[in-house]
Formats: structure tokens, C-alpha cells, sequence
């Protein structure tokens, strides 16, 4: 029985959706925004579509 609740419970999560789900929409870039977990820090970064972009260690490229 226990299974089978849980089992329900997980297929209506899955049905729900993503929470917080936006609509897309066509843009020419995007600001990615970053936080150093260690630091607090909070970094924006404005990155154009095709280009690449460094925060940190990290590489982002956004495609077209």
C-alpha cells in the first residue's frame, strides 16, 4: 500500500511540471547570474548568443 501511495505521489509530481517554468522567449543574449558558495559573492555575467563567457572556473557558452 505504502508503495503504491509513493508511487502516486511521484507521478503527480512528475505530471506537475518544473516548478517556477517560464515561457521562452527569443532574445540576442542573456545575463547568467553566479554565486561563490564560498565567498557570497554574487556575479552577472551579459553573455551574446554564440559567444562564451568565464565566471570563475567555469566556461558558459550560449548557443543561437
Amino acid at each position: 500500500m505504502r508503495r503504491t501511495l509513493a508511487a502516486l505521489g511521484l507521478a503527480a509530481v512528475c505530471a506537475a511540471g518544473p516548478a517556477g517554468a517560464e515561457e521562452v522567449t527569443v532574445a540576442k543574449g542573456a545575463v547568467v547570474r553566479g554565486l561563490d558558495k564560498l565567498t557570497g559573492a554574487v556575479e552577472d555575467v551579459r553573455i551574446m548568443n554564440g559567444d562564451v563567457a568565464k565566471m570563475g572556473h567555469l566556461l558558459i557558452a550560449l548557443g543561437e
